[in-house]
């Protein structure tokens, strides 16, 4: 589910008013009523007032059981005997046993029917739209299969229809364009298919929300939806629909509270109609390819809390000062992505989320916006060209609910801190101690900025720390060996600065680790043997959970750059099966350590363990022996492997996925280029079948001497080729004379004698 659609979940009951009824309780209503109760488990005595005669004063005699988990319900023996009066149900989030029955058509005189978050499967059984009298149908977050029934039409007075977040496919029913009654419409993240083009005809539609669904098409005029209705709610966001703005004038009672339109391909400006719009509170233009710059009416629309105009292409400097309202969901400004210029406005006291990245802002930082941002929980700048110092006025005393800071300074108050991102502007000089006193601290990004000094050793303390970017920066000295006190840490990134000496050992603690990259550093040594206890590399794990955090609606991301098949490639969004080594450009030396892919026990058989590993990168390092012949096997996620500009040896091993990752497919060798002693495909080298020859042996004896230029070698092949030729036909010539062959037999024998001796001597 989209974050955005969360926020929107949470506030459209809020814009709307449910619909109520009043019933009584008979003689076979109570005798129902018990029955129903004695399919029921419930173990937290929820119904234990269902006794007596007067069954009016039951807890939940109108089926109000909903909300239990420890609730298991039976649907075929709830319906199996008529209701005669039963109006209204609800079993939401409880746990169901079974999918509709047809036998739903036994409470003919159901107004409500509130199913939602049960796990209910299967279908939509046509006999629900028997009920002639039903209102509100919630169906939501379920696992509905199949189509929505035709026969919809048949509850001719129903006002609410939710079904969203189920597995429903196929289009939205035309026929649901005869409920003139319909009020409330809620399809998210089900459908695909059409937007039926009769929906003009629903003119008490107060909420239309079908975003987040596999919809395609074009809707020609978005005037002609909203003519007759007017709704309160419009959701069309990432619904698959591209949208035509009308340029015609909008009847000025359109005057809706949310306006959800993200990815619908608008294009162009921001539509001059949202200017009219005094009601508007919620709006999301997202990823529209929005060009021009932002106007300024639209910062002071009365009643605006919620303005997502990111991923655009906007351009231009923002006002002073912004001022948001205050609304259901946390007041918020998404501006990242865009090209916007300028300084920092002033942003407003109410605010809690802001998202100002990945821009061109420049100048320095209002040292006052700390004071003023006493409720912001989410703050990102990072991305832009930013100088100055950092303010103190940041995690005061009286701010306790920040959880994601882009840049900081005066820290020690932080202590509600999860994700710091100072990442990719031009920050110098060293981190602050102060940073040691944010101990829930789980995501550290300081990479691409100018920051030198050591290794920072506040960051000793930060025991929940998973994600440490310390890329491209100036950092210099050793990696200190407390790096392995810190047990949860996923992803390590130091590449691209001054770090020098040995891989500290410790490393090897770091139980969780699936992504190292120490690549573009001073680095000298052997990699730390042991390296196999990375067990995060050994089974790829199969939830693909998404790391990082939510953050009042908006996702904390994990940002990773990793180079793939000699590509930079940029993560917006990392999973927990990602992986990846790279320890490129450095100085290392020795062999590659058996236990890369060996946990325990002897190698080289074993290599295979590490089975989650995606991308090895050795290359341009000083590694000598032989590549281990178990990196074929098992490895099935490995997708690169660079072992370029070494001095390994031998035969290249294959295998049936092995053979794959060489060259990218292309069979040109580069990821083995720049080993002088290497042979066999990709190579254009041979090895010589009856085994090695020389250091890791197995190059044929012309290719060894090419490889070694030994020239006396050379002068030592050429003579015998010359001597054989020439001794040939001197045979030819003096074949008469008998006493020749003695002679020349024994020169033959005697001068390959001492060529197979020079040979055995120089290996």
């Amino acid at each position: 589910m989209k974050f955005h659609t969360i926020a929107l979940l949470l506030l459209l009951p809020l814009l709307t008013t449910p619909i109520s009824s009043t019933m009584g309780c008979l003689d076979n209503e109570r005798a129902s009523l018990l029955n129903f109760k004695s399919f029921l488990t419930d173990p937290s005595t929820r119904l234990s007032s269902w006794q007596g005669l007067n069954c009016c004063n039951w807890t939940g005699i109108q089926l109000y059981v909903g909300d239990n988990q420890n609730l298991t319900i039976d649907l075929n023996s709830m319906f199996a005997k008529p209701w005669p009066h039963l109006q209204r149900v609800s079993i939401s989030s409880t746990n169901v046993i079974g999918p509709i029955p047809n036998l739903i058509w036994n409470i003919s005189t159901l107004v409500e029917f509130s199913f939602s978050n049960c796990g209910i499967q299967g279908p939509i059984p046509p006999s629900l739209f028997n009920l002639s009298n039903l209102e509100f149908l919630d169906l939501s977050f379920n696992l509905l299969e199949g189509h929505i029934p035709f026969s919809i039409s048949n509850v001719k007075g129903l006002r609410y229809l939710a079904l969203l977040q189920n597995n429903l496919e196929g289009p939205i029913p035309k026929s649901i364009c005869e409920i003139s009654s319909l009020a409330y419409l809620h399809m998210g993240i089900n459908i695909n298919g059409t937007i039926p083009d009769c929906m003009d005809q629903l003119s008490s539609l107060q909420v239309l929300y079908v975003s987040d669904n596999n919809l395609d098409g074009i809707l020609l005029s978005f005037l002609s939806l909203v003519w007759n209705s007017n709704p309160v709610v419009v959701g069309l966001g990432s619904s698959g629909l591209t949208v035509i703005i009308d340029k015609h004038p909008f009847p000025s009672e359109f005057q809706p509270k949310m306006l959800d339109m993200r990815s619908c391909n608008l294009g162009g400006g921001i539509p001059n109609f949202i200017s009219i719009l005094t009601q508007l509170a919620f709006l999301d233009l997202a990823n529209n390819s929005l060009t021009g710059t932002i106007p300024s009416w639209l910062f002071k629309l009365p009643k605006l809390a919620f303005l997502d105009l990111s991923y655009n292409e906007l351009q231009g400097v923002l006002p002073p000062t912004i001022q948001l309202q205050s609304f259901y969901v946390p007041t918020t400004l998404h501006l990242a992505s865009n090209k916007l210029q300028g300084p920092i406005p002033l942003l407003p006291e109410t605010i809690e989320i802001v998202d100002l990245s990945a821009n061109n802002f420049t100048g320095v930082i209002p040292p006052q916006i700390g004071e003023r941002l006493q409720n912001v929980r989410f703050l990102s700048f990072s991305g832009n060209k930013l100088t100055g110092p950092l303010p103190h006025s940041f995690c005061t005393p009286g701010n306790v609910v920040l959880q994601n800071l882009d840049f900081s300074d005066n820290l020690g108050n932080c202590k509600s801190l999860v994700s710091l991102n100072l990442g990719a502007n031009n920050l110098r000089g060293s981190i602050p101690n102060e940073l040691m006193w944010c101990k829930n601290l789980s995501s550290l990004q300081l990479n691409d900025n100018m920051l030198d000094g050591l290794f920072p050793k506040s960051i000793q303390n930060l025991e929940r720390l998973e994600y440490l970017n310390l890329g491209k920066n100036s950092f210099e000295g050793t990696i200190p060996n407390f790096i392995g006190e810190l047990p949860n840490v996923r992803i390590l990134v130091l590449a691209s600065n001054c770090f020098d000496g040995l891989i500290p050992k410790e490393i090897n603690n770091l139980q969780k680790l699936q992504v190292l990259d120490l690549s573009n550093n001073k680095l000298l040594g052997p990699i730390p043997e042991g390296l196999g206890n990375l067990k995060m590399l050994k089974n790829r794990p199969k939830d693909g959970v998404l790391l990082g955090y939510m953050i009042s609606f908006m996702y904390s991301g994990v940002q990773l750059e990793m180079v793939i098949k000699g590509t930079l490639r940029r993560y917006d969004a990392v999973f927990s099966y990602t992986s990846g080594i790279d320890l490129s450009n450095n100085s290392l030396t020795g062999e590659i350590p058996p236990e890369i892919g060996q946990l325990q026990g002897e190698i080289p058989s074993s290599i295979g363990n590490m089975r989650g590993l995606e991308s090895l990168d050795l290359s341009f390092n000083s590694f000598t022996g032989e590549i281990p012949a178990s990196l074929t096997s098992s490895l099935d996620y490995l997708s690169i492997l660079n072992l370029s500009y070494n001095n390994l040896s031998g035969r290249i091993p294959t295998g049936m996925h092995f053979d794959t990752l060489k060259g990218d497919g292309d069979g040109d060798g580069s990821p083995f280029i720049g080993n002088a002693l290497l042979c066999g495909a990709p190579l254009e080298k041979t090895c010589n079948e009856t085994g090695p020859i020389g250091s890791g042996g197995g190059v044929d004896d012309i290719e060894v001497g090419a490889e070694r230029e030994d020239l006396p070698f050379y002068l030592a092949l050429i003579l015998g080729y010359v001597f054989g030729f020439w001794a040939l036909f001197g045979v030819l010539v003096l074949m008469k004379n008998g006493w020749f062959w003695k002679s020349y037999w024994r020169m033959v024998d005697m001068m390959a004698l001492r060529i197979f001796h020079y040979l055995c001597n120089s290996m």
